[in-house]
């Protein structure tokens, strides 16, 4: 599972340094138009890890909201040639994802015309192939669905006595000295799994996916294989307490300075999260987020989502280690996708805003990025 994750965050650094706009093709989202078909919608991921669009103003009905919109959109193309466009967010989504949002994660659109000015046959084939397999953005929340499933199917494999989880449980044993107390397995499972529950349910009732927003399919399929591997990577480091059959009725290890701070810690960024995708959920649309943490962070909920992550790591860290080293792992892949959507989203609020009403702003990480 460490190798996966440290793959996944080479391949995320590896598209952090393409070109311009082959880099854009892989980052951004595609829309179906009617009048347009060559045109490209991007998600701006400053709404990252949210997974809809802001709502429109209150007092607007129907038809004033689209005709606002063609004017958006009119104006968006003059300015789309200088705007970096951005992916969700990552593997919460890879998010997305996550990841993706990752990958996870009230988008903006706005509209670039991959056609123009691509005059590189990379930059070419690269937007070819991601204009292939576009699917509704809707789907994002699918990812959280994918979440949950996986945290029932170990589930049911553990009351069972399944063959999957015994087979990767004894070879898991067999390779590693030490492993996590039954106590630290149960609660990582329970928080794997509420943080799926809030995600849907955020997706769901909270965001509202744009009815022309889509997404590549390669990154909604990446975002599964990264719930899948976030599900397995929460219990492989205890795999002796599986084998002994000592869930959940054995606290051993629940109460510890760890699990104490990790808990505290999960807690902390789920709810902060959480908060600010309520606030982009309100937002009018191309409007700048500006409470809480969005004060002194561009992408203050991915800040959170790393925060979680990080916990989860510290909660479930096995005797005598200071974090559980897969959870770290996935941590890594978590932070580095987030990170470059945070820059380039910063670099579209510079354009859409004005550079001054955000240079007081980390992009993710206070003090140091």
């Amino acid at each position: 599972m460490q190798i996966f994750y440290v793959v996944a965050t080479g391949l995320v650094l590896g598209v952090a340094i393409l070109p311009k706009r082959p880099r854009a093709s892989l980052l951004t989202y595609g829309a179906r138009a009617d009048k347009a078909p060559k045109q490209v919608v991007n998600s701006v991921a400053g709404q990252g890890g949210s997974d809809g669009q802001y709502r429109d103003e209150p007092d607007r009905d129907q038809s004033e909201r689209d005709e606002a919109q063609n004017r958006d959109d009119t104006q968006n193309r003059d300015e789309a040639q200088n705007t970096e466009p951005v992916q969700d967010g990552g593997p919460d989504a890879p998010d997305r994802a996550e990841g993706q949002e990752g990958l996870d994660d009230g988008n903006t659109e706005i509209v670039n015309d991959s056609s123009s000015g691509q005059d590189d046959w990379f930059a070419k084939f690269v937007a070819i192939v991601t204009s292939w397999g576009q699917i509704p953005h809707s789907w994002f929340g699918g990812f959280y669905v994918v979440s949950m499933a996986c945290s029932v199917f170990w589930l049911v494999q553990y009351l069972t006595d399944g063959r999957i989880l015994h087979f990767l449980a004894t070879r898991q044993a067999a390779a590693s000295a030490s492993g996590m107390e039954p106590g630290q397995v149960t609660l990582l499972w329970s928080m794997m799994f509420l943080q799926g529950l809030r995600r849907w349910i955020e997706s769901t009732w909270l965001f509202q996916p744009g009815k022309k927003s889509t997404m590549w399919i390669v990154h909604w399929l990446l975002g599964n294989v990264y719930y899948i591997a976030m599900s397995l990577s929460i219990w492989i480091e205890g795999p002796e307490a599986i084998l002994q059959r000592r869930l959940p009725s054995d606290p051993t290890g629940l109460i510890s300075p760890k699990t104490v701070i990790g808990t505290l810690g999960y807690l902390f960024a789920a709810a902060s999260q959480y908060q600010c995708h309520k606030h982009l959920a309100g937002l009018v649309k191309y409007s700048l987020p500006t409470k809480g943490a969005f004060r002194i962070l561009i992408c203050p909920h991915y800040f959170f989502e790393c925060l979680l992550y990080l916990s989860m790591a510290v909660a479930g860290a096995p005797k005598g280690a200071l974090c559980n080293t897969t959870l770290l792992c996935g941590l890594l892949f978590v932070a580095s996708n987030l990170s470059v959507t945070a820059g380039t989203t910063r670099k579209w609020y510079e354009g859409k805003f004005g550079a001054d009403a955000i240079k007081k702003r980390w992009n993710i990480i206070p003090l140091v990025y």
